[in-house]
C-alpha cells in the first residue's frame, strides 16, 4: 500500500511539476511593462522621496525574480542583471539620479538576454506557449506590432514546427536586436557631439547605457557567429562608448561607435538594409526636407540650400536599397535633388518628398514599385557598379605613369611635373571609388571619400585639381620653351649670340 501510494506521488509530482514550470515561465508583455514601470518610477521619483523611489527599485528587483528569472542556467546573463541592479541600487543611496538611470538601463536591457535564451529554449522544445509569453515581452520591448512579419511568423508557429520555424524568429530577433545596439549607439554619439544645437551629453550616457544593455542580449550569438575575439571587440568598443562619454572623450566615442557598428555588420551581414534602419533613413530625410520647404517658403534661398544639401547626404545612406526597391522612382528623387539644391522651390520639395514616402510604401509592400524605362535601367546599372568602375579607372590611371617613368624617368623637370599631374588626377578617382565602396557597404568612414556626398571631399578634390593644373602648366611651359615654341606665358629662352672676332673683321683696301 505505501509503495503504491509513493509511486503515485511521484507520478503526481512528475506530471505537476511540468505544468507549474509552464504556468511559471509564461510572463505576459504587462509584466515587461510592470517592470520598466518601477524602473521609471525610481528614477523620477528619487529627489522628491528617495524612500519611495527604494521601494520602486525593490519592486523591479522582485519582478524580476518572480517573473524573468525562472531558469537554473544562464548564470552569467542573470549576474549581469544583478551587478546592475546592484550599481544602481549604489546610484540611489548616493542620490546620483543619472547612474540610477544609466544602471536601470543597462539592467532593463540585459534581462532581454535571459528572455531571449528562454524564448528560444521553448521554441526547441517545442512548448508554444510558453514562447508566445516570451515572444510578446520581446515584441513590446522592440515594438513589434501585431502586423509585423516575425509576428505573423510567431503566430503561424504550431506545436509540430515550432522547432524548425522558431529558428527564422530566433535569427529576426537577434538582427533587431542588433539594429538597436546601432540605433543607440548612434543616438549617444550625436547627442554627445560638441557641435549640435540639441547636445545633451547626460542623455547621450543614457543612450550608451541602453545600447550596452541590448548587446548582452545577443553578446552569446555575436561571440558564437563571428568568432570570440571578434565579438571581445565588439564587446569592448560598445562598453568604450559609453566610458568615452563619461571622461567627455566625444571623438574617441563616436571612434568606438564605428568600430562596433563594422563588426556587428559581419555578425548580421545582409545586402539589403534592415526594415527598421531604411524607415529611419526615410524619416531623417523627410524632416530634413520639411525644414527645406520652411525655409523656401519664408525666402531663406541660403538656408534651404544648405538642409537641401544635409538631405542629399542622408539620401546616399538608403540611395542603394531605394535603387534595389524602385528603380524609376530611384532616377526621379536623383534628378529633382539637384534643382532644390540650386533653385529650392516648395514644389519640388513637395514633390521629392512624396517621392520618398512611396517608396517607404513599396518597401513595406503597400504599393508596388513602378515600371522603369530601359534608359533609366542602364543608368541604375552603372550607378550600382560605379565603385568597381572608378576603382578601375584609378588603376588604369598608373600605367600612364608607369610608362613615363619607364621613357623619361624623374630626372627631366617637365617630365616630372606631367607625371605629378597625372597623379594628382588619380587622387581623386580613389576618393571617389572608395566612397563608392563606402556607400555601397554602409561603411560611414568611407563614404566621407565621396566628393558627390562629403563637402570637404569635394574641397579637397577642388584643391587637388588646382594643384594638379600648375604642375600640368609648369611642365608644359618647360616643353614649349625647350622646343621654342611660341605661347601666352612662355618665355623663350635668351640665345647668346656671340661677339665678332677681329681676326675675321676684313680690312678696308685703300
Amino acid at each position: 500500500m505505501k509503495r503504491n501510494l509513493l509511486f503515485l506521488m511521484v507520478l503526481i509530482l512528475v506530471a505537476v511539476f511540468p505544468v507549474q514550470s509552464a504556468l511559471a515561465v509564461a510572463p505576459s508583455a504587462d509584466d515587461w511593462a510592470d517592470f520598466k514601470a518601477a524602473f521609471d518610477q525610481a528614477i523620477d521619483g528619487l529627489e522628491a522621496d528617495p524612500d519611495t523611489a527604494q521601494g520602486e527599485l525593490a519592486n523591479a528587483q522582485t519582478i524580476f525574480d518572480e517573473r524573468f528569472d525562472l531558469s537554473d542556467v544562464h548564470s552569467s546573463a542573470k549576474d549581469r542583471v544583478r551587478v546592475a541592479f546592484g550599481a544602481a541600487q549604489s546610484a540611489l543611496s548616493a542620490g546620483d539620479r543619472m547612474g540610477l538611470a544609466e544602471q536601470s538601463e543597462i539592467a532593463e536591457k540585459s534581462a532581454l538576454a535571459l528572455i531571449f535564451t528562454e524564448l528560444e529554449a521553448a521554441l526547441d522544445a517545442g512548448r508554444i506557449e510558453d514562447a508566445n509569453g516570451w515572444f510578446a515581452v520581446m515584441a513590446a520591448q522592440l515594438k513589434l506590432g501585431q502586423d509585423h512579419e516575425l509576428t505573423e511568423q510567431m503566430n503561424s508557429l504550431k506545436s509540430g514546427t515550432a522547432a524548425e520555424g522558431g529558428a527564422t524568429v530566433i535569427d529576426g530577433l537577434a538582427l533587431k536586436l542588433a539594429d538597436k545596439v546601432a540605433e543607440e549607439l548612434d543616438e549617444a554619439v550625436a547627442l554627445a557631439d560638441p557641435d549640435s544645437p540639441e547636445r545633451d551629453v547626460a542623455e547621450a550616457r543614457i543612450k550608451a547605457a541602453e545600447g550596452i544593455g541590448y548587446f548582452q542580449a545577443i553578446a552569446a550569438r555575436v561571440h558564437n557567429k563571428i568568432g570570440l575575439k571578434d565579438g571581445s571587440v565588439v564587446s569592448g568598443a560598445v562598453g568604450s562608448v559609453y566610458a568615452s562619454l563619461l571622461d567627455g572623450d566625444w571623438e574617441l566615442a563616436a571612434e568606438h561607435a564605428d568600430i562596433a557598428k563594422n563588426e556587428l555588420e559581419e555578425f548580421a551581414p545582409h545586402e539589403e538594409m534592415s526594415a527598421s534602419a531604411f524607415d529611419k533613413g526615410i524619416a531623417d530625410i523627410q524632416g530634413i526636407l520639411a525644414a527645406v520647404r520652411t525655409e523656401t517658403a519664408a525666402g531663406n534661398t541660403e538656408a534651404a540650400k544648405h538642409q537641401a544639401q544635409d538631405a542629399w547626404g542622408a539620401f546616399v545612406v538608403v540611395e542603394p536599397e531605394i535603387r534595389r526597391l524602385d528603380v524609376n522612382r530611384y532616377v526621379a528623387i536623383e534628378k529633382i535633388f539637384p534643382i532644390i539644391q540650386e533653385h529650392p522651390e516648395v514644389a519640388d520639395v513637395d514633390e521629392l518628398s512624396n517621392l520618398f514616402t512611396e517608396v517607404a510604401a513599396v518597401n513595406s509592400g503597400e504599393q508596388d514599385a513602378s515600371q522603369a524605362s530601359i534608359s533609366d535601367t542602364a543608368i541604375t546599372f552603372f550607378e550600382t557598379w560605379r565603385h568597381i568602375l572608378f576603382g578601375l579607372l584609378a588603376l588604369l590611371g598608373i600605367y600612364p605613369i608607369y610608362l613615363i617613368t619607364k621613357a623619361f624617368g624623374w630626372r627631366h623637370r617637365a617630365w616630372r611635373n606631367i607625371g605629378i599631374f597625372m597623379i594628382l588626377l588619380i587622387i581623386p578617382v580613389f576618393m571617389e571609388a572608395l566612397g563608392r565602396l563606402g556607400v555601397e557597404a554602409k561603411i560611414e568612414t568611407l563614404q566621407a571619400f565621396s566628393f558627390a556626398v562629403n563637402e570637404y571631399a569635394m574641397l579637397v578634390w577642388g584643391l587637388i585639381m588646382f594643384t594638379a593644373f600648375l604642375f600640368a602648366i609648369n611642365g608644359l611651359r618647360a616643353f614649349c620653351a625647350q622646343f621654342g615654341i611660341e605661347a601666352i606665358g612662355v618665355r623663350q629662352p635668351e640665345i647668346d649670340v656671340p661677339a665678332p672676332d677681329s681676326s675675321d673683321v676684313e680690312t678696308p683696301v685703300k
